[in-house]
């Protein structure tokens, strides 16, 4: 939305002015939300939770957390290409075993079509919350 706003027009100040409008826009037609609990995973391996930090001091900051051991594991990264990613879930993957479930928003990242023929070659279930 700020991409395709900036290719028409520009003022100092217009990313908050966007966001302000979009932010009252949405609470107001979606109203508050309920809350929905994740299952309590079977085994230490059934699933992680995986998302991206905000960036501090320019690195990009992949946090991993083990769904039943609630162990993080954090990745500090230049970017965030899905290329890379896959890299560090395949360390994880080969210290703790394949997990069944790979649990996150719907960012950009995690949506790519290496991200999920990855996710689909190794038979994990890609569960997105509501972002």
């Amino acid at each position: 939305m700020k991409a395709r706003t900036w290719s028409h027009v520009w003022w100092l100040g217009i990313n908050k002015d966007i966001e302000r409008t979009v932010c009252q826009q949405i609470q107001h037609d979606l109203g508050p939300a309920g809350l929905h609990p994740w299952s309590w995973p079977q085994t230490p391996c059934t699933g992680i939770h995986v998302e991206f930090a905000r960036p501090i001091e320019g690195y990009m900051i992949l946090v991993v957390v083990n769904a039943q051991l609630k162990w993080p594991e954090v990745f500090r990264r230049t970017s965030s290409t899905a290329t890379k990613m896959i890299g560090h879930l395949c360390t994880l993957f080969s210290q703790c075993g394949l997990s069944l479930q790979l649990m996150n928003d719907n960012g950009p990242h995690f949506c790519s079509k290496e991200f999920q023929k990855h996710l689909a070659s190794n038979e994990i279930q890609h569960i997105c919350s509501a972002s």
